[in-house]
């Protein structure tokens, strides 16, 4: 019987290698683990080589999206696992706000400690660098893409893109900004119009090309506009 590991690697391995840090322990804290659990933590572990800069600690969202399979709750069950078993910790721990980001630490020595003087208020958010991987030029990432289409990704922006990016499937967001783009508004509340008419109204092969859906999103861009005049 093929594991659940083995499914989701190619038939070819890569002939390209990288250098990995993993604990001297790691195989035997894997024993009993299931393949989805074992393979999260080696993508956890896969996302610090990448990183641009130090750092032993992960977003959840960043975590998810590096995954081969865009399984969300695959992976979150997998990482209940891991959290069970103490082989990752995460602050905060009740993870029931889905726009609060979620930190995970490593169940390292130094992991740990990190890990507790935030919990208990000895370190602050502000004084942990969560690990910012190079982007995989064979799947931008919708930071990498607002970048390359609209602007600067400032943090305020980046809070914006990720409650856009739990709230949306990543196919509108591409198309909806290949839509901005196209129509030479390269601005997000822009996006969000499409977005949000496609939600209301639903999307078919017309949407984002005639000229009502064209009027529907204007409308709601403007309307968007007079809510707030700070410009993403």
């Amino acid at each position: 019987m093929i594991s659940p590991v083995e499914q989701t690697l190619s038939n070819e391995l890569s002939g390209t290698y990288q250098s990995i840090q993993l604990p001297a322990n790691l195989l035997a804290r894997c024993d009993g683990l299931s393949g989805d659990a074992i393979l999260l933590l080696l993508a956890y572990f896969e996302l610090l080589s990448l990183q641009e800069v130090k750092s032993d600690v992960v977003e959840l969202y960043i975590l998810l999206d590096h995954m081969p399979i865009a399984e969300d709750t695959r992976w979150q069950q997998a990482l209940a696992e891991l959290l069970e078993e103490g082989l990752l910790l995460a602050y905060p721990q009740s993870m029931e706000d889905p726009q609060q980001a979620v930190l995970l630490f490593p169940a390292t020595p130094e992991g740990s400690q990190r890990f507790e003087a935030l919990r208990e208020g000895n370190l602050s958010l502000a004084e942990v660098q969560a690990a910012n991987p190079v982007p995989n030029p064979d799947k931008p990432n919708i930071f990498t893409l607002y970048e390359q289409n609209i602007g600067p990704l400032t943090p305020m922006v980046a809070e914006i893109l990720k409650a856009d990016a739990e709230t949306y499937p990543e196919s509108w967001l591409r198309d909806a900004m290949q839509e901005a783009v196209s129509r030479n508004i390269r601005n997000w509340k822009y996006v969000q119009a499409i977005l949000k008419a496609w939600q209301e109204k639903g999307r078919d092969s017309t949407h984002g090309t005639t000229q009502s859906a064209l009027e529907r999103f204007r409308e709601l861009y403007r309307q968007q506009k007079q809510q707030g005049n700070r410009k993403p």
